[in-house]
């Protein structure tokens, strides 16, 4: 009996180690098998993530052509149909800017929507502060390519697509593989924008507001007076009295058109000393004041809304020099020159105007869209 019971315990103990040799295999297959579903889910979610990455950048350059579209065409208008501020539509020799025409506006409309989209494009775009899609070459998401750009009265229409494709990458912790995503950005695109109608009035009207400008500013300084020739006994020297002739016989001869008008039965003369102050000032205000009537009597019935903005200076310089004498008495000419210098702002908007999202100021804010024109007219 001793016997068989050493026996069945010789058996027992293999069995056993047996048993725990497979559990530990078995433990070793559950372990691998879960850090493998592990592995697969964390790649899976990645991807998925770097895929979204992908979709918010191609959103994000949608969104940013829009807005260049916006900008551009407000820009355009309120620069008069110029690629930056500053030019004027004057046809003067003292101005060597020239108007542009419809072609002119069409390339450079062009130019600043392409402009504005490179500098959406000029850094990556980040998801969720981790994941970021860029170019193949560098930090900056590929630029915007614009083909078949069409541009009709009342809307702008192109072709717009990466110049490459975007790229994400993503280095995998847990299994040193790296995951390398590429996406790409392609559209057509058309916008009821009146940018061209807009421009196209302000092309028509021009031929009517600057030669309106010029006639404005000459009617009113050819009413004042250039030359005056008085006698003054005792004469005494030019150093004492030649800033006296100049005051008074400039007063002399524009006081009627220096009278300040208060109320219908009070008048007010400037002092002599103030004369050529007044008058320059008195000058501006009518000129500006012609210009707004005109503009009102002429455009009234205009399918758009034409506004004038004047800045005006006039410098007047009564040159005085005594000219003959005849014993204690001399004569005195002056020749009297006036410098005038008119800058009209011509805003073209549509009367019932729409809004856009724009930022003029480098701040957003929507606005509509104006055609701002500005002449430069010099009169001596």
């Amino acid at each position: 009996m001793a016997v068989k019971g050493i026996a069945t315990g010789v058996v027992v103990v293999p069995i056993l180690l047996l048993i725990v040799a497979l559990a530990l295999v078995n433990l070793d297959l559950t372990i691998r098998w879960e850090a493998k579903t592990t592995q697969e889910a964390n790649i899976q979610a990645t991807t998925y993530a770097m895929w979204n990455a992908l979709k918010g950048a191609e959103m994000y350059m949608d969104l940013s052509t829009d807005y260049s579209v916006y900008q551009g065409c407000y820009d355009a208008l309120r620069w008069g149909g110029f690629t930056e501020e500053g030019k004027n539509w004057s046809n003067n020799k003292d101005s060597s800017e020239v108007p542009p025409d419809e072609a002119i506006f069409k390339r450079n409309l062009e130019t600043l929507i392409k402009r504005y989209m490179d500098r959406y494009t000029d850094d990556g775009y980040v998801f969720f502060e981790k994941y970021r899609v860029n170019s193949s070459e560098g930090d900056e998401l590929p630029d915007i390519i614009i083909g078949d750009f069409e541009l009709t009265m009342d809307k702008i229409s192109f072709h717009a697509e990466n110049e490459e494709d975007m790229q994400i990458k993503e280095q995998l912790i847990s299994s040193f593989e790296e995951i390398d995503l590429r996406g790409d950005f392609s559209t057509d695109k058309e916008y009821e924008i009146p940018c061209l109608d807009i421009f196209m009035i302000g092309v028509t009207e021009h031929d009517i507001v600057q030669p309106l400008l010029e006639e404005m500013v000459k009617a009113e300084v050819d009413r004042w007076p250039k030359v005056n020739e008085k006698t003054y006994d005792p004469c005494g020297s030019d150093e004492d009295i030649i800033e006296e002739v100049r005051n008074e016989m400039f007063f002399e001869v524009a006081k009627e058109l220096l009278i300040i008008d208060s109320t219908p039965s009070y008048k007010v003369y400037p002092s002599k000393d103030e004369a050529i102050e007044a008058a320059e000032e008195r000058i501006a205000i009518y000129i500006g004041v012609d210009l707004s009537n005109e503009f009102m009597s002429r455009f009234r019935d205009s399918e758009y809304l034409i506004v004038p903005e004047t800045e005006i200076t006039v410098d007047i310089f009564p040159s005085c020099n005594r000219v003959g004498e005849d014993g204690t008495s001399c004569t005195y000419h002056c020749d009297i020159e006036y410098n005038t210098i008119a800058a009209l702002r011509t805003r073209i908007m549509e009367r019932e105007r729409q809004y856009y999202p724009v930022a003029p100021s480098g701040l957003p804010e929507f606005d509509s869209m104006q055609l701002v024109i500005t002449d430069r007219f010099v009169y001596k």
